[in-house]
C-alpha cells in the first residue's frame, strides 16, 4: 500500500513540449550515446519462457525526457523487468536510456489505442510516497488513476520421467498495483479487489450499491476503471 502524500500530479505533458523541443529518432541515439545515460541491451532474456515486455512486438510511440526534449516516432517496448522503455535506434541498436532520464513515453498498440506512461518514480514532490518507475495512466479527470505494471522470474524445477532434475524460468505478472491521485491533493495506493477499491474511494455504500447493480468484478482492470469513472463523474 502507497503511502498518503499532500499533491496532485499533472499530467498533461504535451504542454510541456514546445516545437523547437521536439525531435525524431533519428537524433536520439547521438543524444543518449553523448552522456552516460544509456544501458546496454544483452541477451540476458535468452532461454526463458514468456516475455519480459508489455508488448513483445515493437510499437510506435513517444518519449518525453526530463530535458523536455520530445522524441516522436520512435520504436518501443515496455520492459517490464526492468521497469524500463526499450528503443530501437535508426541504426538498428537496441537500448535503454536511463530510467532518470525519462520522464514519460507512450505507444499505440496493435488496435490504435494509445497508451501513456508516466515516470512518478521520479517525482520531487511525491519522494514521500515511495512511486518508483513508471505507472500506466488509466483515467483522467477530477482523479487520475494509474496502474503499475510488473514482471518477476518464477524459478520452476520439474521432477520425474525424461525432465528429471530438468529447470527453466519464466516471466510472471507482478500483482497489479493502483494509485489514485484525487484534487484533494492525496495519493492512495490499493490492490484489485472489491474492498481494496471500495475503500480507496472511501465509499458509504453508493460504489458498492453501483458495482453491485452493473455487475462489476473489482478484480478486472476494465471494471475499476469503470467504478472510478462514475465516481469522479457524480
Amino acid at each position: 500500500m502507497f503511502s498518503l502524500v499532500l499533491i496532485f500530479i499533472c499530467t498533461n505533458v504535451k504542454a510541456q513540449t514546445t516545437e523547437k523541443n521536439i525531435s525524431t529518432r533519428d537524433a536520439f541515439e547521438v543524444s543518449q550515446t553523448s552522456g552516460n545515460s544509456v544501458m546496454v541491451f544483452n541477451s540476458a532474456y535468452d532461454g526463458i519462457k514468456g516475455t519480459p515486455y508489455l508488448n513483445s512486438s515493437w510499437s510506435k510511440g513517444s518519449l518525453l525526457m526530463t530535458s523536455g526534449v520530445k522524441y516522436e516516432d520512435m520504436a518501443l517496448k515496455y520492459d517490464m523487468m526492468e521497469d524500463n522503455v526499450l528503443v530501437r535506434t535508426e541504426s538498428g541498436k537496441t537500448i535503454f536510456p536511463n530510467q532518470g532520464y525519462v520522464r514519460s513515453f507512450n505507444y499505440l498498440d496493435s488496435l490504435g489505442n494509445e497508451h501513456w506512461f508516466y515516470n512518478l518514480g521520479i517525482s520531487e514532490e511525491l519522494r514521500l510516497a515511495d512511486l518508483k518507475g513508471f505507472f500506466e495512466l488509466l483515467y483522467q479527470g477530477k482523479s487520475n488513476l494509474y496502474v503499475k505494471r510488473g514482471k518477476h522470474l518464477k524459478h520452476i524445477e520439474s521432477k520425474g520421467g525424461y525432465s528429471s532434475n530438468k529447470s527453466y524460468d519464466e516471466f510472471r505478472d507482478n500483482q497489479l498495483e493502483y494509485v489514485l491521485v484525487n484534487k484533494e491533493s492525496e495519493v492512495v495506493g490499493f490492490e484489485p479487489g472489491k474492498k481494496n477499491v471500495l475503500t480507496a474511494l472511501d465509499d458509504e455504500g453508493v460504489m458498492a450499491e453501483y458495482a453491485k447493480k452493473n455487475k462489476l468484478n473489482l478484480k478486472k482492470e476494465k471494471d475499476i476503471i469503470a467504478l472510478v469513472t462514475y465516481f469522479y463523474s457524480k
